[in-house]
């Protein structure tokens, strides 16, 4: 039998590569009955290394033929890539303040004087009432001026002047208060009120012997003339009342 019967002897009996494996695969299947068919069935081991780079080489070349065909879809750079949002912080607006009200300066308006040829007083802010006398001294009975004797001394009471007398002596005082029309109307004077001075030190019994124009003024020193307290009169050794005289003085100052 010679060689060529052989092969194809080999040939029909060589089993086909499995059609649904990769060409890679098929190749590698076929390689070692295509070498033996092509040496024969007697081969030494220096043929099968020659054989074995041819086989390399032939993988190599394969590799870089088969490699590339297989397609690859880039991702896109824009997927790939975070995507950072920054936004920006805008504060609150700051509480509005009230605004402050600018109080308008108003001036008075001048009132025409409605009796301009009358004269006008000329009065101070400053108003006192005085008192007049020495409260140590004797009390004098009667108007001023006029003749010596009781003058309208109540009964039961000793008249100022009399033998044996201690006069009484003022403790507490008390001042009227002037009126604005007085002050307005530069009113001032001299008020006489005769009163009777208790055993106690009491003022009763106060009446008016000459006063101002204004009656509101002779009422309060009447009333302010009620209010104050002597140490009482001593006659033989015993308190007695006494009628008294009492100035009352209103002076704008």
């Amino acid at each position: 039998m010679n060689k060529a019967s052989i092969r194809r002897q080999k040939r029909s009996t060589r089993p086909l590569p499995d059609p649904d494996a990769p060409r890679a695969q098929q190749y590698d299947a076929l390689a070692p009955e295509l070498i033996r068919e092509y040496l024969g069935t007697e081969v030494d081991k220096r043929d099968l290394k020659v054989a074995g780079v041819w086989a390399l080489v032939f993988h190599f070349f394969l590799f870089f033929i088969v490699i590339p065909t297989a397609s690859v879809e880039p991702i896109p750079l824009r997927d790939q890539m975070a995507t950072t949002i920054v936004k920006r912080y805008k504060p609150p607006a700051p509480p509005s303040r009230p605004k402050k009200r600018v109080k308008k300066k108003t001036s008075p308006i001048p009132i025409p004087d409605p009796t301009p040829d009358d004269p006008e007083p000329i009065v101070d802010e400053e108003s006192e009432v005085e008192f007049t006398g020495d409260p140590d001294a004797e009390f004098d009975v009667g108007l001023p001026n006029s003749p010596p004797g009781p003058g309208g001394a109540r009964a039961g009471a000793v008249a100022m002047g009399s033998g044996g007398l201690i006069a009484p002596i003022k403790m507490t005082e008390v001042l009227p208060e002037y009126t604005p029309a007085a002050t307005r109307a530069g009113i001032q004077g001299d008020v006489y009120i005769e009163a009777v001075v208790t055993v106690d030190g009491a003022v009763t019994e106060p009446r008016l012997i000459r006063g101002l124009p204004d009656d509101e003024l002779n009422k309060r020193a009447l009333e302010a003339v009620a209010k104050w307290t002597f140490r009482p009169g001593y006659k033989d050794g015993q308190p007695v009342p006494v009628i008294a005289l009492f100035t009352v003085t209103y002076r704008i100052h």
